[in-house]
């Protein structure tokens, strides 16, 4: 009896055993939510493009198993995106769309003991101690208060388009915006409905020089862009920081007198391999979804090569840490927020 009771424990013990070298052995799974398709997509390939940066420039990328999942542009895909991922063992995921497609995700990380790390979340909502939430970009707050403070020195005076693909973002940049504007705010709100964007964005427009366009889409900010120009080429026209700069620039008739912001972290370097690499491999410069997937991943490698795949530890460390990325010191406070900056410039 007590042989077999020995045999018994030496076979347990050899199965935990097994169990173990193979956890540590087996790559650690990654999610990526993205908007890869729908009306919410963003630049398609920069996310994609990010990964596949990381592993060619970092040695250590064969320990992880990336899983890629499209939102489709809508909650319902979102959530059949997250519990996919969840059911294949994924402890972390990175999120590439937007902050209305996130929010009925955000409120399950921390019951479904899951990291969240946003890319492209700025909803001032996600601001919260011990969600398992971090923000690599900034809350729409000081998104907000940065581009106002600009205008403030600029005009006392513009004209605010509100779109209303991505709500929760685009109605929170309005509150913000006005709380740090102080000039005068005339704004007109596009609807969904059988009257084209143009002939709304007609009825709205009353000959202001300066139109900060909350529009979720570069397609139309490109659009109602190139419309105000024909009307008052000297127009003044800001566009968010999702709005890639240099893609718009391509369907620009004028280019003149347009206002961007952009991530200061992620502004390319002839120093960095990075941007060096991207440039050679993809012939443009990376947006915001290419530098915050692969300064998301560079972080993710760090904490899982010093601190272990174990989903507390992961957590504590975004509080303890400075990590040293490509793209400079990066660090969270008690909220998770990092302490990115951005700046704003004319396109030229």
């Amino acid at each position: 009896m007590k042989k077999n009771i020995k045999i018994l424990s030496v076979f347990l013990g050899s199965i935990i055993l097994i169990y173990i070298i193979y956890s540590i052995m087996e790559p650690f799974k990654i999610g990526i939510i993205a908007s890869l398709s729908g009306n919410e997509a963003f630049i398609i390939s920069d996310t994609i493009n990010g990964v596949e940066l990381f592993k060619k420039l970092n040695s250590n990328s064969k320990n992880f198993k990336i899983i890629i999942e499209d939102d489709g542009g809508n909650i319902k895909d979102t959530q059949k995106a997250f519990e996919k991922l969840k059911r294949k063992g994924v402890r972390v995921i990175l999120f590439d769309s937007s902050s209305t497609l996130f929010e009925p995700i955000y409120r399950k990380l921390k019951d479904e003991k899951i990291i969240g790390i946003g890319i492209s979340i700025t909803a001032d909502k996600f601001k919260n101690k011990n969600d398992n939430f971090f923000r690599l970009n900034i809350s729409n707050e000081n998104e907000q208060k940065a581009i106002a403070k600009y205008l403030n020195k600029t005009t006392d005076e513009l004209l605010v388009i509100k779109d209303f693909e991505n709500p929760l973002y685009i109605n929170n940049s309005f509150v913000n915006f006005k709380k740090y504007y102080n000039g005068k705010i005339y704004y007109g709100v596009l609807k969904n409905s059988d009257i084209s964007i143009l002939e709304q964005v007609k009825n709205i427009y009353e000959g202001q020089n300066f139109v900060y366009l909350l529009i979720n889409s570069v397609t139309n900010t490109a659009m109602i862009a190139n419309y105000l120009k024909s009307i008052n080429k000297d127009v003044y026209i800001v566009i968010t920081p999702w709005i890639d700069k240099n893609q718009l620039s391509d369907l620009l008739n004028v280019k003149k007198n347009v206002i961007y912001s952009y991530y200061l972290r992620y502004k390319p370097r002839e120093d960095v391999e990075f941007f060096v690499k991207y440039k050679e491999l993809y012939q443009r410069e990376p947006t915001i979804y290419a530098c915050g997937t692969y300064e998301a991943l560079e972080v993710i490698s760090k904490i899982i090569k010093n601190k272990g795949r174990e989903v507390n530890a992961i957590r504590d460390s975004f509080f303890k840490y400075r990590f040293k990325t490509t793209f400079g010191e990066l660090s969270f406070d008690e909220y998770g927020e990092s302490n990115h900056t951005i700046q704003l410039g004319v396109l030229e």
